[in-house]
């Protein structure tokens, strides 16, 4: 059934009957929540690569992760269809091709070939998720 998601393949191992899939990180592609077929990440939630998700203080966190969302914005990731949005963030700061201040005081914009993301990395919030040729992020 999966057999490639963006032209990423996706490695042996993975299983398609729950919510965990053992993806490389340097294979992760955008998945959307019915493809991904995991339910939304509530507490307890696990990533592809095994880190636990909660909910601390108003922030969805992966436990080891850069990263960190809004409950609102992650709520509304998932809402929208852009779930796994911790796997999104990671793949999108480790293929950028251009970073750039954002408007937002200690706020930069990564892009890849694919998409973007606004993201504090010393507060390890991240602001904005999308793919590219989506409704653009005004600046």
């Amino acid at each position: 059934m999966f057999d490639s998601f963006a032209g990423n393949t996706i490695s042996e191992g993975m299983t398609t009957g729950g919510a965990f899939y053992d993806l490389p990180q340097s294979s992760v592609p955008f998945l959307t929540l019915g493809e991904f077929g995991a339910a939304k990440g509530a507490a307890g939630a696990v990533t592809s690569v095994g880190r636990e998700i909660n909910l601390i203080d108003g922030f969805y966190q992966a436990e080891g992760s850069a990263f960190k969302f809004s409950e609102y914005y992650y709520d509304k990731l998932w809402s929208t269809g852009r779930g796994a949005p911790f796997l999104q963030a990671e793949e999108i700061l480790n293929t950028a091709n251009k970073v750039s201040s954002d408007r937002m005081a200690g706020f930069y914009r990564y892009t890849n070939e694919f998409s973007e993301m606004v993201y504090n990395p010393a507060s390890k919030e991240v602001w904005h998720l999308q793919p590219l040729g989506k409704k653009p992020y005004v600046q």
